[in-house]
């Protein structure tokens, strides 16, 4: 695993730089607006099955993705007024939202990010290094905790790279943010039959 410790100096070369990592399929750990997390290519199969296999994830449990705006959201996913003006409400900000994806969308999204029938979570993130990096971006982004499935999320970096060293499969690159303010993960509300309902799937960072 390769290390780059960020700061305002090197902020511009490193997004390009990370740009070109995700365009060649790479696995990267980021900061998020939550806890540190990993990132790749959520269009990319390949990339997706590695992740899974980095986090010793359950196959049944698909992955949520980072997109850049709400535009992208009226493009892919099937979204009535009052979902549209929920949306708008939380995003951009700590809130995944599980939506319903347009049919003719759906050839985008591999197994482990779109479910059976046809749903996918996803969130705009409030954090503008990774915002300017999606704006750079011609697809999402995964969007997990960047720890072993069933252990803590991590906010300290060296815990991070801790959490994967020696392992068999590994992130490409970890950029380092040192110690993230702490956060609990997003919270994510399942709103693909909204209306009538809304629900919970996991309560966290903000209380609805």
């Amino acid at each position: 695993m390769d290390l780059i410790k960020i700061n305002k100096q090197n902020l511009k070369e490193i997004l390009k730089d990370i740009e070109e990592k995700l365009n060649k399929r790479k696995i990267i750990v980021y900061p998020t607006d939550t806890v540190y997390g990993l990132i790749s290519n959520a269009f990319d199969k390949k990339c997706v099955n590695l992740i899974f296999k980095i986090k010793k994830r359950p196959t049944n449990k698909v992955l949520p993705i980072f997109i850049k705006n709400f535009k992208t959201a009226e493009d892919f996913f099937i979204l009535n007024k009052d979902q549209k003006k929920l949306i708008k409400k939380y995003l951009p900000g700590k809130v995944t939202f599980i939506v319903k994806v347009k049919e003719n969308k759906k050839k985008y999204f591999p197994d482990g990010v779109i479910t059976k029938d046809g749903k996918v979570g996803f969130r705009i993130p409030n954090f503008i290094f990774l915002n300017k990096l999606l704006s750079r971006l011609k697809f999402p982004l995964t969007s997990t905790s960047a720890n072993i499935s069933g252990n803590k999320d991590l906010l300290d970096i060296k815990e991070v790279i801790k959490e994967f060293k020696n392992k068999k499969y590994k992130p490409n690159l970890i950029l380092d943010f040192g110690k993230l303010k702490k956060s609990l993960p997003s919270t994510v509300l399942d709103i693909s039959e909204y209306p009538p309902k809304i629900e919970i799937k996991r309560k966290g960072a903000i209380k609805i």
